[in-house]
């Protein structure tokens, strides 16, 4: 699709091409870390009991609402051992 609309490849070393590298980049972080957070979310609903949340309803929230998540379920997990 993209041949189609801009028949121009991207020289090496190009602005074009250091966005798409930067972009795949941040793709990548982004997304290890979002698998890094939905792990830790497992884990601890786990000890808590809990019935593991999918990973599609994980997905559709920000990586701020998951971090919001494991705090939540951590704070759960501190009362229950005193």
């Amino acid at each position: 699709t993209l041949k189609s609309i801009l028949p121009t490849q991207f020289e090496p070393g190009s602005l074009a091409d250091r966005l798409l590298i930067q972009g795949r980049e941040e793709g990548r972080e982004e997304g290890l870390e979002r698998g890094e957070l939905r792990g830790k979310i497992h884990i601890l609903q786990e000890m808590l009991g809990d019935s593991a949340t999918g990973n599609e309803e994980l997905d559709k929230q920000t990586l701020s609402e998951l971090s919001a998540l494991i705090s939540q379920l951590q704070s759960r997990l501190r009362s229950r051992r005193s």
